[in-house]
């Protein structure tokens, strides 16, 4: 006899963070470099040393650099950024997107597409043209993610990274909003 055993589900709620959610991720980051410090781009010890100021930084930008969160019972289970990707009027139609992360338990339930579709519709509502990405080989499940929302690859940057004596290149994907 098989029985099947079924999570509850969660309703997810997503919102943009603020101040006060700087802990919670925190603890998602470094979450998410403990398990990939490559889909991460740094290493657990690097993010570890991020002051907890850099933290607060990155949750106090306003619409040209925002954080969205995805919540389940009050707790941060992932996250999408957006960044204007300059402050002078030939940049401000192109938004990077980084920092979409997922708790593992939360994967495979479209929280990151939620999350990406609301990073995607803030940029849109700031009236930007374009939002680019830059994902670390190898992580098939981003790729296929972003392809599915009509990002595409406009080039490779060999060893963009180095973590620990290896070198992985970085996917540039873009968007037109």
């Amino acid at each position: 006899m098989t029985i099947a055993l079924s999570l509850p589900v969660t309703a997810i709620t997503i919102r943009p963070l603020v101040r006060e959610d700087a802990e919670a991720f925190m603890l998602l980051r470094l979450a998410q470099a403990a398990e990939s410090e490559v889909a991460m781009g740094c290493t657990l010890e690097e993010e570890v040393s991020r002051p907890m100021e850099r933290f607060y930084d990155n949750l106090s930008g306003g619409p040209e650099a925002q954080t969205f969160g995805a919540f389940a019972n009050d707790r941060l289970i992932g996250t999408a950024a957006v960044l204007r990707m300059g402050d002078i009027a030939s940049y401000a139609h192109k938004y990077l997107l980084w920092g979409v992360i997922v708790s593992p338990n939360y994967r495979r339930r479209s929280v990151a597409r939620r999350l990406v579709e609301t990073a995607i519709a803030h940029v849109r509502a700031q009236g930007a043209h374009r939002i680019q990405l830059c994902m670390y080989e190898p992580n098939e499940a981003a790729r296929q993610l972003y392809e599915s929302l009509g990002f595409t690859p406009y080039g490779v940057e060999p060893e963009a990274l180095c973590l620990h004596g290896a070198y992985f290149d970085a996917c540039l994907m873009t968007l037109l909003v």
